[in-house]
């Protein structure tokens, strides 16, 4: 098989937990790394095995640690999901942890945690398969967080972290949640315009009702775009005023998409920058322009009060081999 971004798309529709991986290097710095190529391989002895692209920022700390901890984190814990994908100096300040076994450190709250040793590595392809012996293993109150075709869930049928059973479409009170689009063919970008304006955009509609998040995405792409487009990846999240969040997804489909004169594909040098609707819209577009000479996108958070994460990946966001979170964590 010479297709390896299908091979990623369709690995990417399996769904996992979502675990953060710790340990300490021989200095005694800690390490870290969201990941969920984690599975189960033996009962007894009760035996663990996560992947580790030779390419990580941690690489070298798992390839010499004895001892390493796993957060299987909850579904309240999005948020130690992407700050341990992101390629920070310091990934621990602040956070609740405990370490009862040094070199595990754990998270607190999360759904389960185990304290692993070393048991083997074996050197698979561009990965390192990390092979724990189970020390200790405890559970946690919380249910566990999931992640499929790019998306977080909870595995009991999408309810929230607080209980209330929530429609996809719906957020909390005063919020709305809008989806972007950034659909790219034959390297010409897909854009809006507002005809009270006259300003382009791209095209962006209100997140449409669905009993899943694919279907959700679908339904918005037909009422945004009059076409269903597949959404590969999350490119940007953005807060645009204080009451909308627009969710950026990039997509590539493999025939022409429909244009009208208000939806046309534009090449990177005709794009019309001075009359865009939105500086975000400038920003998300040079942005996008730059990555695209490398084929390396990341994932930029714009929430709450402008902080800013860099996701360093392949694209797209699901690993090849083992379909690990991130790849290039530290």
């Amino acid at each position: 098989m010479n297709d390896p971004l299908l091979f990623r798309r369709t690995m990417g529709r399996f769904p996992t937990g979502v675990t953060v991986v710790t340990t300490r290097d021989a200095d005694g710095r800690p390490w870290g790394m969201t990941a969920n190529s984690f599975t189960s391989v033996s009962l007894t002895p009760p035996l663990i095995s996560l992947c580790i692209d030779r390419r990580a920022g941690s690489f070298s700390a798992f390839s010499g640690c004895r001892t390493f901890g796993v957060s299987i984190l909850g579904e309240h814990q999005q948020d130690l999901a992407v700050r341990f994908a992101t390629p920070l100096d310091d990934k621990f300040t602040g956070l609740a942890t405990r370490e009862d076994h040094p070199g595990a450190i754990l998270m607190s709250g999360s759904a389960a945690t185990l304290v692993c040793s070393v048991h083997t590595r074996v050197d698979i392809g561009d990965h390192v398969m990390l092979v724990g012996a189970v020390q200790e293993c405890t559970l946690g109150p919380s249910a566990p967080l999931g992640y499929c075709d790019g998306s977080f869930f909870t595995p009991n049928g999408g309810t929230a972290p607080d209980g209330v059973d929530t429609p996809l479409n719906e957020t909390r009170p005063g919020r709305q949640i809008l989806v972007g689009w950034l659909v790219e063919y034959e390297s010409r970008i897909l854009l809006s315009r507002d005809r009270a304006t006259g300003t382009w955009r791209l095209p962006v509609g209100p997140l449409q009702a669905g009993p899943t998040m694919s279907e959700a995405l679908i339904g918005t792409s037909r009422a945004v775009m009059g076409q269903v487009i597949e959404p590969e990846f999350l490119y940007s999240a953005i807060d645009l005023s204080k009451s909308e969040t627009c969710h950026v997804y990039r997509a590539r489909p493999s025939v022409v998409p429909r244009q009208t004169p208000d939806l046309r594909l534009f090449a990177e040098g005709d794009i019309p920058w001075a009359d865009l609707s939105h500086s975000s819209m400038e920003v998300i577009l040079r942005r996008y322009f730059e990555e695209r000479v490398s084929d390396r996108f990341g994932i930029f958070l714009n929430l709450g009060a402008g902080r800013i994460a860099k996701i360093e990946h392949e694209s797209p966001w699901t690993d090849d081999h083992a379909g690990e979170y991130e790849r290039s964590a530290s």
